[in-house]
């Protein structure tokens, strides 16, 4: 949790906690997906602060709450590629293993929990849309190694389970399963010749 300081209109121009805080996870995961200048995203910063003085009545906030709302206020002028970026890193949607089980390089963990939808809705072209999209945002991740390393899929069942409301050993959950994991290998091949990698990220699903 974060302090949200008293009175935030009177001291606007002070660098507060949430301000630095938003500013450093910008500056820390949007890389050169961003293309503000700093006082750019300082004043964004502030922006999202004066909004939680005007319209929330807390006096500390999650951490996860403001990159959501530092998401938002980014594509909201147009930095749709940092927005998406600062969210999938920020909000720990994406996040690197503790532990190496693809040699010497990084393994990158998608936990596609959250990003499956709780309505019954066109679920699986939103699910998949949504998946295509967040392997782009994160792809300079593999750049270092030239696409050594991997994408370790978290949650593959329980997403499942959100998407169909079967359960996930169903014929229709198995088929749906391999599907993710086809959708993922297909992407990330395509990096590979977009990116000039010389392979292609090893895609493990983590429920198995």
């Amino acid at each position: 949790m974060i302090l949200i300081p008293g009175n935030s209109r009177g001291s606007y121009r002070k660098e507060s906690t949430v301000v630095r805080h938003i500013v450093d996870e910008i500056e820390a995961l949007c890389g050169d997906s961003l293309s503000l200048s700093d006082l750019e995203t300082r004043e964004l910063a502030r922006a999202v602060e004066l909004y939680l003085d005007e319209y929330e009545s807390v006096e500390c906030v999650d951490a996860g709450y403001l990159v959501m709302l530092a998401s938002q206020a980014l594509k909201s002028i147009g930095q749709e590629n940092a927005g998406r970026r600062l969210y999938i890193f920020g909000s720990g949607m994406v996040k690197p293993a503790e532990w190496v089980i693809t040699g010497e390089h990084q393994l990158w963990i998608l936990d596609l929990k959250q990003i499956t939808l709780g309505d019954r809705a066109p679920l699986e072209l939103l699910f998949f849309n949504s998946l295509v999209m967040i392997l782009d945002a994160m792809a300079d991740v593999w750049d270092d190694s030239a696409g050594s390393g991997g994408l370790g899929l978290r949650h593959v069942c329980r997403s499942i389970e959100g998407l169909l409301d079967i359960g996930r050993r169903s014929r229709r959950a198995r088929m749906l399963s391999d599907e993710i994991i086809d959708i993922c290998r297909i992407k990330l091949d395509k990096l590979k010749s977009e990116r000039g990698w010389e392979r292609a990220p090893d895609v493990i699903n983590l429920d198995q």
